[in-house]
């Protein structure tokens, strides 16, 4: 509905699908429209329901792409014999590859509009551009210029007279990108578009009445048909996704001439991040004289105010693996590996916890750098705090241990279907959007709505069994999936892995610095994902030491058996079972088998808590 641009006409066409809907009662009808192009008199009635399309799950990226390279290739070739297919399967292969081997590319993909543009863009190149910014470039392009082509509309458009290509429709949104990201802003407003759009407008028509109206034909123009800059509500409009207000937001930045010392007052703020990084790698097409002296910066400004240790130098190290070592002057990426290395083999002070968290920091930065996963961790997303998921496969697993406690026997092979399971435990400000939203009572060591300063990204302490199956109620309505605590089964096999019965997540052997028990000396919590060679089989982090985390489960003798009243969440004053260890006690407690117990109301300020979702079995309320 939307790509007919005349409102009027586009109201026609809806009174004609009634009719054609009364006139054929028997027949399906589905009608497709952006939100923008569906309101008013445009809507259809005649017993049409409305539903939106949800984002994709990996699982649905994956058979969407699959799918459609198959169409494409069969429509390009008009047959379907089994060599098309086969090369079908096989693009689709390398691009599912792609999307999952690059985070904010993933982020994009959920999107079944901008996957579609990223898998035009994959199909135009081949393959995906390695480098971020020529990759958002790309798909700029065809949101601005290529999709109309594909539709059969013309690529250039004339506003009162001005001629405008995709390239100069990009141009003029690049200050709308750079004044919404100033003003930490995913929104803008019509006045102020107009505003921002105004005074290019003005230079490139003869009066000020042909400026005003250039600029309201163009806000039209881009809303209705790149889908790149969109309405979101009455006079109130966004980019489609964030990556593209960075992405412009880069090109902006990199335009200015003091676009050294710019960056350095952004450095510190994560709202830049990205920002930064692309627009690094937009200047290392421009020269390498453009583009060092801003890595050189970054690598060496001071690291005051900075909440993660090495932040600049791995910051900096991320945008020489997106420009690439050929494009930047003399061995920058040697520099910062050499830095980290004096940090990491430096003797440990156990006292010390600065310098241990250092210490750790640049052990795991060097191990990302080296392996060419430099890219910093993301533990959650969106507004709600979702967590990073990790799927477990579906399968048995060895449970309990016959070494230490008379709790955790006997051993015995346990079979759990397939869930997700957050990678890391839920932190201070995932729960604190929590409180914001639902109005709950404040932790007890919180001040205001504010976790303690500097502890955002360390695991929420000081919750209960119940404040946490409060939480998992309200994350599993914002989200629109069933979220809820892991049994006890899901959780050791997520911390145990299905092919052994292993001590602790990372082996048989107790290893320093793989985890924040008492043995570590720290006296508190550390930042959730600290310890990268830490992980458990599937990739979960902190599943030893840190804090306890609760279990769903009633706390019974073993075997564990899901169906013997242990997961019924109606009883809420048998004990519940508590799982990993904690900072404030030793590596015993730490084992991946070792089982502890609370009743549901209490807290202390070592317990926290993960999430899972995808249910194994039925639960009871």
């Amino acid at each position: 509905m939307d790509e007919v641009a005349d409102p009027q006409l586009r109201a026609r066409v809806a009174r004609l699908i009634e009719a054609l809907a009364h006139r054929y009662p028997n027949a399906r009808y589905i009608v497709t429209s952006r939100k923008v192009g569906y309101e008013g008199a445009a809507r259809v009635g005649e017993g049409f329901g409305l539903a939106e399309v949800r984002e994709f799950s990996p699982a649905e990226v994956r058979q969407f792409v699959r799918d459609w390279t198959r169409v494409v290739e069969a429509a390009l070739t008009q047959s379907e014999d089994e060599a098309v297919m086969r090369l079908a399967d096989q693009q689709a292969h390398a691009l599912i590859a792609a999307i999952e081997s690059n985070q904010r590319v993933a982020e994009l993909a959920v999107n079944p509009l901008l996957l579609t543009v990223v898998a035009l863009v994959h199909r135009y190149r081949a393959k995906l551009p390695e480098r971020r910014s020529e990759l958002y470039e790309e798909a700029v392009e065809v949101l601005l210029g290529h999709w109309d082509e594909a539709k059969g509309l013309a690529t250039e458009v004339a506003l009162q007279g001005v001629t405008l290509d995709a390239g100069d429709r990009r141009s003029l949104l690049e200050p709308v990108a750079f004044w919404m990201h100033e003003r930490q802003s995913r929104e803008i407003e019509l006045g102020d578009l107009r505003g921002q759009l105004l005074p290019a407008f003005k230079s490139l028509t003869a009066t000020k009445a042909a400026a005003g109206k250039a600029v309201d034909a163009f806000i039209k123009l881009i809303n209705e048909r790149s889908g790149l800059l969109v309405e979101r509500g009455v006079g109130v409009y966004g980019f489609a996704h964030l990556t593209f207000q960075e992405y412009l937001a880069a090109r902006a930045v990199a335009a200015r001439g003091d676009v050294v010392d710019y960056v350095l007052k952004q450095l510190n703020d994560p709202w830049w991040r990205e920002v930064i990084l692309l627009a690094a790698g937009y200047l290392s097409t421009q020269g390498k004289s453009r583009v060092s002296p801003l890595i050189r910066v970054i690598m060496n400004a001071p690291a005051k105010g900075v909440l993660e240790p090495h932040h600049h130098l791995l910051l900096a190290a991320e945008c020489l693996f997106d420009v690439g070592a050929a494009r930047v002057e003399g061995d920058l990426l040697g520099e910062v590996k050499t830095r980290l290395k004096r940090e990491a083999d430096a003797p440990l002070k156990k006292a010390d916890r600065p310098q241990i968290l250092s210490k750790i920091a640049a052990m795991n930065a060097l191990s990302r750098i080296e392996s060419g996963q430099v890219t910093s961790a993301h533990f959650w997303k969106g507004g709600w705090g979702e967590p990073e998921w990790v799927t477990v496969p579906a399968g048995e697993f060895w449970m309990g241990s016959e070494k230490i406690t008379a709790s955790e026997k006997p051993v015995h092979r346990v079979y759990v279907a397939e869930f997700q399971i957050a990678r890391v435990p839920l932190t201070n400000a995932q729960y604190a959007l929590y409180i914001k939203d639902a109005k709950v009572e404040l932790l007890s060591h919180w001040r205001s709505n504010h976790p303690p300063k500097g502890e955002e990204n360390h695991p929420v302490v000081n919750v209960s069994w119940r404040d946490a199956q409060a939480y998992c109620r309200w994350l599993s309505k914002k989200i629109n999936r069933e979220v809820r605590l892991p049994t006890e089964a899901e959780w050791e096999k997520a911390a145990r892995g299905d092919q052994d019965q292993r001590e602790y997540p990372w082996g048989n052997e107790w290893r320093e610095l793989h985890c924040n028990s008492s043995e570590l000396g720290l006296q508190g919590t550390s930042p959730v994902g600290l310890f990268l060679n830490g992980a458990s089989p599937y990739g979960c982090l902190d599943m030893a030491g840190n804090v306890w985390e609760w279990c769903q489960s009633e706390y019974k003798p073993y075997p564990y058996q899901a169906d013997d009243g242990r997961e019924d969440l109606s009883d809420v004053q048998s004990p519940r079972a508590m799982r990993g260890g904690s900072w404030y006690y030793a590596r015993v407690d730490a084992r991946a088998a070792y089982r502890n117990w609370r009743y549901t109301n209490s807290c202390d300020y070592f317990f926290g808590f993960r999430v899972v979702c995808a249910a194994s079995f039925s639960m009871k309320r």
